[in-house]
């Protein structure tokens, strides 16, 4: 039997870079991957390369009520989620504070910080009625080293890594468990259009 056969696996971000990776190696390892990104076509090549065991659900994670929907109406064979990867998320600017794009700001929130809220508030619900469940939050090095431009966009890489901690605190005697997971610089397209 393979690691994750049977386990389902909701990832965010998974039309490319590390979500993209995640969702192939969750797929060939027989995982019931339900892969959630913006960009339908990006998820539909990826949904010929595993037609058994991969779900693509094209929604933004920034619109909570869209995300529920699409959510509620997984197949039973992809529900209830096991582990939930938050892995989306983005950079823009590459700006100082003082000359930065105020929109840049509030996508990089709407997306990094809220996103991922609304992605925990869906699924943990159900992971704590059934005693066990794991969160992997992509957080950055960014939360924890700064760097220059990397003004916004490493505060809302901070609120993920405090989220995850107190979440910890919250889900003591839950059976489900949190991590996150802070990658440095990483060969994507996140990285080059960052």
């Amino acid at each position: 039997m393979s690691t994750f056969e049977n386990t389902k696996i909701l990832v965010t971000g998974a039309s490319s870079g590390i979500g993209r990776a995640i969702v192939e190696l969750c797929a060939a390892d027989n995982a019931q991957v339900v892969a959630l990104a913006r960009r339908g076509q990006r998820l539909a090549e990826l949904h010929k390369l595993f037609p058994n065991n991969l779900y693509p659900l094209t929604v933004d994670i920034r619109n909570r009520e869209e995300l529920l929907d699409a959510v509620s109406g997984l197949p039973k064979s992809f529900a209830p989620i096991d582990i939930l990867i938050n892995n989306a998320g983005m950079g823009r600017g590459g700006d100082s504070v003082y000359d930065g794009n105020p929109d840049d700001w509030d996508e990089m929130i709407d997306t990094n910080i809220r996103g991922a809220l609304n992605l925990i508030h869906t699924i943990l619900p159900g992971m704590v009625a059934k005693g066990s469940g794991q969160i992997i939050n992509i957080g950055s090095i960014a939360a924890s080293y700064a760097y220059p431009t990397s003004n916004v966009y490493g505060a809302t890489k901070a609120f993920i890594r405090r989220l995850s901690l107190n979440l910890r605190t919250d889900l003591a005697g839950t059976g489900v468990r949190v991590t996150d997971i802070e990658p440095g610089v990483v060969e994507t397209e996140f990285t080059e259009n960052r």
